[in-house]
């Protein structure tokens, strides 16, 4: 995956920046090197085989001073989608979350994007939709 032709970053205010023809180390570098849009993108999106990956900004820095390998990045944040939930919600046993709130969709389960806490719930068309 290190000469992929083409990498979309999206940015949690919608906006996307379209890096072609670099490898995937040099594209989060320009990225993350802020020049272009000083925000931190959601999730990167290879529009060649559709895949999609959580941009967790400590996970893609330690891949950039090369403490994980981009298997490892690729591992740990890839994802089958990202959403939001449409409003508060509650999920037993952990109780009341905030609307708006990022999740990563895997294996047909939603997990709360939290540093903090391991949230887990099912997806529902009507709660959540996606970024």
């Amino acid at each position: 995956m290190s000469n992929i032709h083409a990498i979309e970053f999206v940015y949690p205010t919608g906006a996307k920046l379209t890096v072609t023809d670099k490898s995937f180390r040099e594209a989060v570098k320009f990225v993350l090197n802020g020049q272009f849009i000083k925000n931190t993108p959601i999730k990167v999106v290879f529009p060649t085989t559709k895949k999609i990956l959580y941009f967790d900004d400590d996970y893609f820095r330690n891949f950039i001073q090369e403490n994980i390998n981009q298997e490892e990045l690729i591992e740990l944040t890839q994802c089958d989608g990202l959403y939001r939930n449409k409003g508060h919600i509650y999920v037993h046993p952990y109780g009341s979350i905030e609307q708006g709130s990022l999740w990563k969709f895997k294996n047909g389960e939603l997990y709360l994007i939290d540093k903090d806490d391991m949230v887990i719930t099912k997806f529902d068309e009507d709660v959540f939709q996606e970024v």
